[in-house]
């Protein structure tokens, strides 16, 4: 076990607001500096996971959590585990499970995920044992059953500020800041959105960066869409701009590959093995360096969202690239991973 220095137990202030407008938590579940976002010690890449019949979609999202750095330290802490009272589904505890496993077991071998793959109707009520499911949603809903399992014993109505403070908040969580700014007076109003992955629109966008430029490009609101200011009390023209307003420690970006229809969008968008958000940051608050190091990439193979094959490449904390493609694991060169057409990024 690593040890593991996580407080669970609640630091106690009275809820405020910053200078924005943010609304600040009461109690914190669990602090952010008590994330440990690098590996410890080195740990050799782990096995293959069988595929049990269309389970590729779930291989993959394992691989990616388990090889994410916070996650797989706080896991193999037990801290969970240790004073999880739950007799009952818990998505932490089985998840702590399937990461043990997978670090002292060889890359030679391949496990079955069965346990996560028995409990797919708790992850979600929709997903059925033996059909192609989409790697995202997926992953949404996988991140959700572990954030329902940090709030095990708590009071269903746990103020949402509060529910935000969970580890899962601290590792994948930020906000999103929405800004409407009045261009007759200045006055600015201010909406923060809590996010735990980042889906971005790709149609007009041959990288990520100019995906997140365009996500965070001002809109001008003028003529029939004019906005009424608080301070002016008249319709007025404004200038509306989505930026983040608190970066996560990981950042998990989903590329909108499928339309509604289910075709999927097949170019290859670029993407770089570091990422800066220090532009698309909210300029009404101080951050440090935001500058992100890829360390997984979820790969969708076909022609929609309900067929084709799913697979994944991984880093391992002593730096090399490993591709994940169900039982098979092999290792790759980092110009193979950035030629994928990604689905899925983590940084």
């Amino acid at each position: 076990m690593v040890p593991y220095s996580g407080n669970s137990s609640a630091s106690a202030s009275k809820a405020t607001e910053d200078r924005n407008g943010f609304r600040l938590p009461a109690t914190i579940l669990f602090s952010k500096e008590k994330v440990h976002v690098i590996w410890p010690q080195p740990r050799p890449i782990g096995p293959g996971l069988n595929n049990l019949g269309n389970t590729c979609f779930l291989n993959s999202v394992l691989q990616c959590l388990t090889y994410t750095a916070p996650l797989a330290n706080y896991l193999l802490s037990g801290h969970h585990s240790n004073s999880c009272k739950t007799t009952n589904f818990c998505m932490m505890c089985l998840l702590e499970t399937h990461v043990g496993r997978c670090f002292t077991r060889q890359m030679s071998e391949a496990i079955s995920p069965k346990a996560i793959v028995g409990r797919l109707r708790n992850i979600a009520k929709q997903f059925r044992i033996g059909r192609q499911e989409d790697s995202h949603e997926f992953a949404r809903y996988l991140v959700d059953a572990l954030q329902r399992s940090c709030l095990l014993g708590y009071d269903s109505k746990l103020d949402d500020r509060i529910k935000e403070t969970t580890v899962v908040h601290q590792i994948f969580g930020g906000y999103f800041q929405s800004q409407v700014k009045c261009l007759r007076c200045g006055h600015e109003s201010n909406t923060f959105e809590t996010y735990l992955d980042v889906s971005l629109d790709i149609k007009g966008a041959d990288s990520v960066q100019k995906a997140f430029r365009d996500y965070t490009t001002p809109e001008i609101l003028s003529k029939g869409n004019q906005y009424k200011c608080e301070k002016c009390k008249i319709l007025v023209d404004a200038k509306k701009q989505m930026t983040i307003y608190d970066a996560p420690n990981i950042l998990s970006i989903h590329l909108k590959r499928f339309t509604f229809t289910g075709q999927k969008i097949n170019r290859h968008v670029r993407f770089e093995p570091t990422l800066s958000l220090n532009s698309f940051m909210s300029k009404n608050k101080d951050h440090g360096d935001l500058n992100y190091s890829l360390y997984a990439v979820l790969v969708h193979a076909g022609g929609s969202c309900h067929s084709g094959h799913y697979y994944c490449y991984v880093k391992s904390s002593n730096g090399l690239w490993y591709s994940m493609n169900d039982s098979h694991v092999g290792v790759v060169s980092l110009n193979t991973v950035l030629s994928q057409n990604a689905y899925m990024l983590f940084y």
